[in-house]
């Protein structure tokens, strides 16, 4: 089972594998949690704008947001296995082609001049 949460901000990812034998240093059997940072940075070049910021594209009503580029492959790894199966996305372009992704007080945002910009 995974879960994002949206904290200051920025996302960050958790996972769990419950039920399992797996465990990770420290853990217990039965629980695998692992925190993934996808949003801190300490400049701009830190920051990849992503178009899926959920199961949806935002060429298919989805979001864009901002992921830091050492953690997007780890972001797009965690979306799939959240994202399996059938899926419904409208076919509404939501995507600011003029969106950047910027380092604000430690986390990366959107930046833009689009009307998606920020949501």
């Amino acid at each position: 089972m995974l879960a994002t949460l949206v904290v200051a901000g920025g996302i960050a990812i958790v996972g769990a594998c419950q039920g399992t034998d797996k465990k990770e240093a420290g853990g217990t059997p039965g629980t695998v949690a692992r925190a993934v940072d996808v949003s801190s940075c300490s400049k701009s070049s830190d920051c990849v704008v992503e178009s899926q910021m959920d199961c949806c594209p935002c060429n298919a009503g989805g979001r864009q947001v901002a992921v830091r580029k050492k953690s997007l492959e780890a972001y797009r790894a965690a979306r799939a296995a959240r994202c399996s199966g059938d899926l419904l996305c409208p076919q509404v372009y939501l995507c600011d082609d003029a969106a950047t992704a910027v380092c604000v007080a430690g986390r990366c945002e959107i930046a833009g001049g689009g009307a998606a910009a920020g949501r």
